[in-house]
């Protein structure tokens, strides 16, 4: 349980043995399928906490509104808000060729 929902709770743990992570533990919640809560592990131990502090159904999608990200090893935290979010906004599908992500700009 995380804030009252019923999540499940994952432990992932990469096979690339450079990733940065070593290890995450995600709690996703039964109803929306959001991430609430992921924890970041190295070989030294937990890193950082993500929650998510409030989310709505907006257009039909379960929307985080509200989050935050506490990096423990710098003892620093961000509160990110989503302010405005529209869905089926007709975006091309020629935006998410790869060679275009790669690029990281639109011509």
């Amino acid at each position: 349980m995380i804030d009252e929902h019923d999540c499940w709770k994952v432990e992932s743990i990469p096979m690339d043995k450079a990733d940065m992570y070593t290890r995450k533990i995600v709690w996703v919640d039964k109803q929306t399928h959001l991430s609430r809560k992921v924890e970041y592990y190295d070989k030294d131990g937990l890193l950082k906490i993500f929650q998510v502090l409030d989310c709505k159904k907006q257009d039909g999608f379960w929307t985080v509104s509200t989050s935050d990200m506490d990096n423990i090893t710098k003892n620093h935290k961000t509160i990110m808000e989503m302010l405005s979010v529209k869905y089926n906004t007709d975006i091309k599908d020629s935006l998410f060729k790869v060679s275009t992500i790669q690029r990281g700009r639109i011509r």
